[in-house]
């Protein structure tokens, strides 16, 4: 249900305004909320994607903050 559907429904019923801004409240946290998880989801997986790409590139995974670039000790045979 929207919310503007929400407050019409409430106000229809006689609902207080505190019950009104309380219901819309809730529903505006819930939304805040389920924008974060999903947010933190896509940055999971962009940084999985990123774990893989190194894999694949390096032969083995970077060190987190670890570029490229970062001058390593020299391999002996």
């Amino acid at each position: 249900m929207s919310i503007a559907g929400l407050i019409q429904e409430l106000a229809d019923t006689g609902a207080p305004i505190d019950a009104i801004i309380i219901a819309v409240r809730a529903i505006e946290e819930r939304d805040a909320i389920e924008a974060e998880r999903r947010a933190k989801a896509t940055e999971r997986k962009r940084r999985e994607r990123e774990r893989e790409r190194d894999r694949k590139r390096d032969g083995h995974a970077t060190v987190a903050g670890q570029s490229p670039d970062t001058p390593r000790p020299p391999s002996f045979p």
